[in-house]
């Protein structure tokens, strides 16, 4: 179990139940131990990894263009999609 705490190390968890009652965690401080309940056994649930942080956007380059047009912010948004939409009408009109 990936712990810090050195006393779960040397002592054992501390459990403590949650509102789930297939779920304990160690209620001691700096411990992130967890186990789930399966089948009748305690199997350990403590993540390996902790979580990534909600991703933050990407860097936009100034020559990036198509970045730009993704997030809706290039200097010429209208005039480039307008000349989109003329180029696919005139190609529905070429069929």
């Amino acid at each position: 179990m990936s712990t810090v705490n050195t006393l779960c190390l040397s002592i054992g968890h501390d459990w403590r139940r949650t509102t789930a009652d297939n779920y304990r965690v160690c209620q001691r401080t700096a411990c992130h131990a967890a186990q789930r309940l399966v089948r009748g056994e305690w199997i350990d649930a403590t993540r390996t990894h902790r979580r990534k942080r909600a991703t933050q956007p990407e860097t936009l380059l100034l020559w990036d263009e198509r970045t730009l047009l993704t997030h809706h912010i290039h200097p010429q948004q209208e005039a480039i999609e307008r000349q989109a939409e003329q180029r696919w009408h005139q190609f529905r009109a070429s069929q």
